[in-house]
Formats: C-alpha cells, structure tokens, sequence
C-alpha cells in the first residue's frame, strides 16, 4: 500500500472508531463509536509514541510486515491516532491555518492570541522527540474552540518531521510551509491581518 493510501484508510479508520462514517461514505454509513478504543488511543499520548500496548491494536494492523525497528513512520501514526482521539475534528484546512483562525478568535474575544503563537514557534524549533508534547499543547487548545484540521496532512508531515534520518532541507520546508500557513491568515497577532479584517466586515447588499 502506498504512503498516501495508508494515510487515508488509517484517518478513516479513526473515524469509524469515532462512530463516524469514513471519508466518501454515505452518512447511513455509521458505525458504532468505540469508546475504549478512543479512550486508549487519547491515553496513548501519555507515553512515547508506540509503547503504550493498549493503542496496537488499532495501529499495528498498518505496518504489518514491516520491522518495528526499521519503519520511521510508525510513531507518527501514534501520535496522529492519540491526537485525533483528542480531538476528533476533521476539516480541510492545515493544522497551522486552524492554529491562526484559533490566534483570531482569541483576539476578537480581547483574550489573548500570543500563546497560540509562542507555542507554534517552538513547535517549529522543537527536537524531534519533543514534537508530540507540543502537538498535544496545541491540540487541546484547537479543541477549546472546536476546530478541526487535516489530520491526512497532518500524518504526512509528520512521517517526515519525525524521521531522524530526514535531509534538513526538508525538515526546513515543513517548518517553513507551517509558518507561511499560520502567519498568511493571522499576520501579527497584535493585529489582525487585513484577510481577518475583511472576515469581520458584514456583508452589504448589491439591491439598491
């Protein structure tokens, strides 16, 4: 199975988990939510990825065949599997798109936007190992607004950002690629963006 099909059936495989159809399904299409699956995978993000024996029944069946040892991506799928029984969301938009509509609605409420920001950076300068204590800071926080993001995309970045044997250059794209995302919506978060500003504006009647 290829890296993207994989990707895809495992997200749809969290969502039936969820009690949700899977992504192209007919809504009919609803399977029953398994509480202690999503309660074990949530429990998951308590240890370092792929140790917590409770979450392999629900992720191993992806790498079948493959060395424990020698598969990179194994610990990504654990991270995104905790994750996403965190916050079981899904939406089309980049998890750093959410972060910035997340820094926004802060703003606009007169709370305060900075923390999604400083987190979000040291996200970005984070050491490998330490990625999934901040995704999880970050996730918890997108769930206290409820909102959602690409967890395929998510997986896919992360198969990458969590190899040790990945080139820098491309770690640095990903780094960058989620910046360019967080700040072309959010701009500074002292000061909404103009997209932000336009966002705000009621929309006006072309009937005279």
């Amino acid at each position: 199975m290829s890296e993207p099909k994989r990707a895809q059936a495992f997200i749809n495989r969290l969502r039936r988990l969820n009690g949700e159809p899977a992504a192209g399904a007919a809504s009919s299409d609803t399977p029953p939510r398994h509480a202690g699956a999503m309660a074990a995978l949530r429990h998951s993000l308590a240890f370092d990825p792929g140790t917590y024996l409770k979450a392999f029944p629900y992720v191993e069946p992806f790498f079948a065949g493959e060395s424990a040892c020698s598969n990179v991506h194994r610990k990504a799928y654990y991270v995104v599997a905790g994750l996403y029984a965190l916050h079981p969301v899904q939406s089309d938009q980049p998890f750093a798109t959410s972060l910035a509509r997340l820094a926004l609605s802060r703003a606009r409420k007169g709370g305060s936007a900075e923390g999604v920001e400083t987190r979000l950076m040291a996200l970005l300068g984070a050491q490998a190992e330490n990625i999934p204590q901040y995704l999880r800071q970050l996730m918890a926080l997108l769930a206290s607004e409820g909102e959602g993001c690409d967890y395929v995309a998510l997986l896919d970045d992360l198969c990458l950002w969590m190899n040790p044997a990945a080139p820098s250059e491309r770690l640095d794209h990903v780094r960058q690629k989620w910046a360019r995302q967080f700040y072309q919506l959010a701009g500074s978060v002292d000061e909404p963006s103009d997209a932000a500003k336009k966002s705000d504006q009621p929309e006006t009647s072309s009937k005279g």
